[in-house]
């Protein structure tokens, strides 16, 4: 289902979507940056199928875009998603597939960099030089943006869940162990949970009564994931930390120890803590924003004649 407000014939607008586990949503942006359509979609069960979904997307907006960018659920490098386990997807180049179905520049990022562009320049992060944003879901996303632009060295910067916490900690999908969203993510907390042989929802209910075990284990990952943040601190000191991501979003108790006990922290004591503002649209608003940087680099001949 798409909601749409009117938009001049022919105006040249960027296009943003977000794919994720189960839903693609996307908003286009006119020349202004104001908002002249979205929608969100569910994806379809099979992966070839799930894989078109961005190039129908882009079909529906041609002679429109100037650019269109993809926040995907994965690892990205040079415009390929390598792989996402999400979606079940690996060895994409969705650059290529993108300006194959109209758009005439293309930007593909991972989500959680996506999402950070966005709270950084027009949601929570706003108006802050250096900001740091982390999402926390099934694992532990990051970004870094200075000056409202992507930190990025050889590879996309802000692969955050990965710092290894504890070596003899679970093993992550990235084959080492102990990487921090294995100790503080959303699906290590599941799996907390599960161990007592409860759901995530019953363990947090039961974690809202202090000194239950389940208060004191939701206690320890809530150390784990300040001790994390503070490490980061210590080498980034940011200004503002944004917060988002399911786990964030849910303003539940595990919410809520978490940001508590970021109360404590020595190396981001002058750091604002900060929670997301876009929510679900940060994603799609950061592609979008991403594809008008891209845009904006590679203009076409039209558009570099343009006062």
């Amino acid at each position: 289902m798409t909601h749409a407000i009117s938009d001049p014939a022919g105006a040249q607008g960027r296009l943003g979507m977000d794919m994720g586990g189960t839903n693609i949503r996307w908003v286009f942006l006119d020349r202004r940056g104001a908002i002249a359509d979205h929608g969100v979609q569910q994806l379809p069960r099979h992966a070839e199928a799930r894989q078109r979904v961005p190039g129908e997307i882009v079909r529906r907006y041609q002679g429109r875009i100037c650019a269109a960018g993809l926040a995907i659920a994965g690892t990205v490098d040079d415009g390929r998603i390598t792989w996402s386990a999400n979606l079940g997807l690996a060895d994409i180049d969705y650059d290529d597939e993108l300006r194959r179905a109209g758009a005439p520049r293309a930007r593909v990022l991972n989500d959680a960099q996506a999402a950070g562009l966005a709270e950084a320049r027009i949601g929570a992060g706003r108006g802050h030089r250096l900001v740091l944003v982390l999402t926390i879901g099934t694992g532990i996303g990051g970004a870094v943006v200075l000056e409202g632009g992507l930190l990025e060295g050889n590879r996309p910067a802000g692969e955050v869940g990965h710092m290894v916490v504890d070596p003899s900690g679970p093993e992550c999908n990235c084959g080492r162990r102990g990487c921090w969203e294995r100790i503080a993510g959303g699906r290590a907390l599941a799996e907390l949970a599960a161990e007592r042989g409860k759901t995530i929802v019953e363990f947090e209910q039961a974690a809202r009564w202090d000194g239950s075990p389940e208060a004191v284990l939701l206690g320890e990952r809530a150390d784990a994931f300040a001790a994390g943040v503070d490490s980061l601190c210590a080498i980034l000191a940011p200004e503002a930390l944004v917060l988002g991501g399911g786990v964030m979003a849910r303003r539940g108790v595990i919410a809520q120890k978490y940001t508590e006990a970021l109360s404590g922290l020595r190396w981001g004591a002058g750091t604002r803590v900060l929670h997301s503002q876009l929510g679900d649209a940060a994603g799609a608003h950061g592609a979008a924003l991403a594809a008008g940087d891209r845009a904006r680099e590679h203009p076409s001949q039209t558009e570099a004649n343009e006062p």
